[in-house]
Parts: C-alpha cells; sequence; structure tokens
C-alpha cells in the first residue's frame, strides 16, 4: 500500500466497481423499491417491471431502495429470489445497490410484532457475492447492515478526487426493534401529522455520527465537499413537510397515502443541513407516494413501488431516476419512470 493510498477514507478505499461520469458528463442513478419478491422468484410482472425500466434509463448504478424481498426464509430462497431481480444487471454488467426495507428479513406477524427470517447481515453476504453489487456491510460498530458510500470519479481518469457520492443507509424495521421498545412511546398522533400511532424505526445516532464524520473525512481527502445522493427505506418526518408545502417546495407528483415515518426524529435531517452535502434523499416504503420537492435546499423525493405482490396501483408502478452532471453535481434532476403510459412525469 502507498501513502497516497493510506489517505484515502476507509469507507471509499475498496471498491468493486468504480463509479465514474459517462463521456456525456453524465451519471445516471436509478432508484426501484418495494419490489417485495416471494420465493422462489419474485412474479414474471415485477421482473418484467425492472427490466423493463433497466433497459429504458439506462443507469450508471441501479439502487434497490428496501423491501427487495420478503418471506425467504433459507439461504437458498433468498438467492433466487436476489438472482431473479439481479438478473439483467448483472448480464449487462450494471453496478447495482440495495438497501433494507422493514420487510426484507420478516416472514410474517404475530400479535402485532414481527418474525425475523435470515438475519440483514446474512442477507448482506449474499448480496454482495454478486459480481455487480457494489452494496457494503459498512462498519461493524453502528446499528444496522448496508451503511455506505459510493464515491463517483470524474470521467477524466487522471483526477482522482470523488466528485459525487452515493450514500446508502439501513433505516431499521420497526420502532419496537430498538432500545426504546421497553418505553410507552407510541401514542395514537403525531407531531408531524403523519401515520397515525406510527412505528416505523428511526435512524440511530450512531449512524448519523458515521454520516457526519465520514462526510468530513471525505471532503478532506477530495479538497472540496463532495455533493451526494442518500437512500434509505422509510421516509423521515421531513417528508411530509413539502406535502404540506407544495408551492414553495415546487412539489411534483402525488401524496396518496400517510408519511409512514417513525415517531422519533433523530436529527438526520438536521445533520445533512448542517454538513451541506447532501443534494438529495430518496425512500420508498409508501407504495403508492410518489412526489418530491426541495425543502431547506435538500430535494426529498419518494419512490413508488415496482412490486405486484404487494398493495399497488398500476399507473405509479416505476422508477426514480436521478441525473448528476460533472460540471454542476450540487444540481440533481429528478423525475419518475413508469412501467406503464405516460413514462415519464415531473
Amino acid at each position: 500500500m502507498t501513502d497516497k493510498d493510506t489517505k484515502i477514507p476507509e469507507s471509499i478505499r475498496e471498491q468493486k466497481h468504480i463509479l465514474r461520469f459517462g463521456e456525456n458528463g453524465e451519471f445516471r442513478v436509478l432508484v426501484l423499491s418495494d419490489t417485495h419478491g416471494f420465493p422462489p422468484v419474485p412474479c414474471a410482472e415485477t421482473i418484467a417491471a425492472v427490466n423493463l425500466l433497466i433497459e429504458r434509463e439506462k443507469p450508471d448504478l441501479l439502487l434497490f431502495c428496501g423491501d427487495n424481498i420478503l418471506g425467504c426464509e433459507t439461504e437458498e430462497q433468498l438467492r433466487g429470489c436476489i438472482g431473479a431481480l439481479a438478473a439483467y444487471p448483472e448480464e449487462h454488467h450494471i453496478p447495482w445497490a440495495h438497501v433494507f426495507g422493514n420487510h426484507d428479513d420478516e416472514c410474517s406477524k404475530k400479535g402485532g410484532r414481527r418474525l425475523q427470517t435470515l438475519h440483514r447481515s446474512v442477507q448482506q453476504k449474499i448480496y454482495e457475492s454478486y459480481p455487480y453489487c457494489v452494496s457494503k456491510a459498512g462498519p461493524e460498530n453502528i446499528p444496522g447492515s448496508g451503511n455506505y458510500v459510493l464515491p463517483v470519479y470524474a470521467a477524466d481518469k487522471s483526477r482522482t478526487d470523488p466528485v459525487f457520492a452515493v450514500w446508502g443507509l439501513d433505516s431499521h424495521a420497526d420502532v419496537y426493534d430498538s432500545p426504546l421498545s421497553g418505553q410507552a412511546a407510541i401514542l395514537k398522533n403525531t407531531m408531524y401529522q403523519g401515520e397515525s400511532g406510527a412505528t416505523g424505526a428511526y435512524i440511530p445516532f450512531a449512524q448519523i455520527r458515521w454520516y457526519f464524520s465520514t462526510s468530513e473525512e471525505l471532503e478532506a481527502f477530495a479538497g472540496h465537499r463532495v455533493p451526494g445522493l442518500m437512500a434509505f427505506h422509510i421516509p423521515r418526518e421531513e417528508f411530509y413537510e413539502v406535502a404540506l408545502n407544495p408551492e414553495e417546495t415546487s412539489m411534483t407528483g402525488e401524496k396518496r397515502e400517510s408519511v409512514c415515518a417513525s415517531p422519533f426524529n433523530s436529527g438526520l435531517f438536521a445533520a445533512m443541513m448542517e454538513r451541506g452535502d447532501i443534494k438529495a434523499v430518496c425512500c420508498g416504503h409508501d407504495h403508492v407516494n410518489d412526489y418530491a420537492g426541495t425543502f431547506c435546499g435538500i430535494c426529498l423525493a419518494y419512490v413508488s413501488h415496482v412490486g405486484y405482490e404487494t398493495y399497488h396501483n398500476e399507473s405509479m408502478m416505476g422508477g426514480r431516476v436521478f441525473v448528476i452532471r460533472e460540471d454542476a453535481p450540487e444540481k440533481i434532476e429528478t423525475y419518475m419512470s413508469y412501467a406503464k403510459e405516460p413514462y415519464r412525469r415531473g
């Protein structure tokens, strides 16, 4: 290892595939969420929609945004489901990544509580076994599996500083799985006017601290603040601010169900504002919400569902595309791409 190598932050030191801007100056990210693939393989309609969107949008990075599978109780079943979802990007050598949702390690509920199947850490290793999967487990000393940052470099290979960054966070599943589970903390009404009696997990401080310190390390290494896109499954409370203020946030798309965030705001959005590097956040979870808007300088964007084996609305089934330009990486274009006509809206 050279002296130059030791200066590279550990979070980006080992990359299975180097992500770069194209010769046209663009880097395209396609986010798909809530495929809800059941074993032995996701249904044909889901796979067809996934493949259609990839073929149409031609992403430089494909990102599955959680609730990718459901009910896989063995590694063999998981490989069957992931293999079907990832077949197209693997065959066409498209780097792809994932984050976990609240259902990925769940088979059913009993008495209102989750019954866990394969632990996320086990699933993570299986995901990473695919040649073009660029997801990472992340540090062992913070909660969750799949906390990572993927640097995106300039088209010119002589430039060694990251131009952009794609972040993934584990947003966990249920607040009852957290240290707060023993407290009488769930009330019927919540401050952010979202889902009544919401029990979604919050993102713990240890993860927020990891993001903040890693962001600082990236800036020190690059010599400039590195703009980024962050993806996780369960939306934060601030997503509701967009729906409440559609004109002020230049909202596009539709809100068709509650914002099912956690009843606890652990401060991730404030940390993003303070660091000033995250320019867009993408979440799934609420299948028939596909809206986006800019709040405090950060684009908060839902991606609707693409899975036919869960509750859905066919007119909203699709993926969210983020287009980043190398000459202005802090200005991110985003739109929804749908499996059914009209193919593109806002």
